[in-house]
């Protein structure tokens, strides 16, 4: 394993990292590739391709960090170096310069979510679909605020309200899934039979959440993420009500936002989110 770490290492010296001038410059020129592309290339699309090889070459070092994080969880350094730039290659095709924040800072969420992606599909001696690692990981968040919330676990009572009325999960079918992720040796997911707490906290380790959903769940950061975001009061009451009191979108858009409808209130959550994505890349 140092021997494959080395000789990454190695390889990445002759590619040096970017000054934030330098991905300021690039990143515009791969800006202009992308908005004028055209069949014959031109002088802007050239330049772009260069841009865009330079960006790259220039956070693989970040790739080959990040990778290194998810070893030991079913595919080795090579394929997560190679699943994490792809992930980096999209970073810098959606990276605007002109909002000021690093590259490196934009570029990690993608990275991790190609290489999380990579490891459900492809890392699995059992493959389990993403919408189940979806619903898990949703389950997990659950639990993580509750615990914020009341300082300690839910019960199995309280958590089958949360699967009825936001998965539309009952009690048995969630037993099922848990079933699955126990079958594989890279998942670890424990539920007790009684009424005591249950305990989800070791599964999906260090999935890749989205960074601003992160940051919303601490309490203490909520006020401050979400009053530099530039929100609408209508995305600032969204966000207050789903991730600080846990309430489903269904019941923010009858009870809160005179009837519209849960695909609605997602969409305002999904811009609102954006937002703060913004706000948190530029906090650091």
């Amino acid at each position: 394993m140092c021997n494959e770490s080395s000789d990454h290492l190695s390889y990445l010296k002759r590619y040096p990292m970017l000054k934030h001038e330098e991905e300021v410059e690039l990143g515009q020129k791969v800006r202009r590739m992308v908005d004028h592309y055209e069949p014959v290339p031109s002088k802007i699309i050239k330049e772009g391709i260069a841009a865009k090889r330079r960006m790259i070459e220039g956070n693989l070092r970040l790739v080959v960090y990040i990778a290194k994080k998810y070893l030991g969880r079913g595919l080795d350094l090579d394929d997560l170096v190679s699943e994490g730039i792809i992930g980096l290659n999209r970073a810098v095709e959606k990276f605007e310069p002109t909002r000021g924040y690093r590259f490196s800072t934009y570029s990690c969420w993608w990275i991790r979510q190609s290489i999380t992606r990579a490891l459900a599909n492809q890392g699995q001696s059992i493959r389990i679909p993403m919408h189940i690692v979806e619903k898990l990981n949703r389950v997990k968040k659950w639990q993580h605020l509750f615990q914020l919330k009341n300082n300690q676990f839910p019960n199995q009572v309280e958590l089958e309200c949360f699967l009825k009325d936001e998965l539309g999960l009952s009690f048995a079918d969630f037993q099922k899934l848990i079933l699955i992720t126990q079958r594989n040796p890279s998942l670890d997911a424990s539920l007790n039979n009684d009424d005591s707490d249950f305990n989800l906290g070791n599964s999906l380790r260090d999935e890749c959440y989205d960074r601003a959903i992160e940051s919303l769940e601490s309490s203490h950061e909520l006020d401050d993420i979400l009053g530099q975001a530039n929100l609408t009061e209508r995305e600032l009451k969204v966000l207050r009500l789903h991730f600080k009191y846990n309430q489903s979108l269904n019941d923010i858009g009858q009870q809160h936002l005179g009837g519209v409808t849960r695909e609605r209130v997602r969409q305002i959550k999904v811009a609102a989110l954006q937002k703060c994505r913004q706000a948190i890349a530029l906090r650091e």
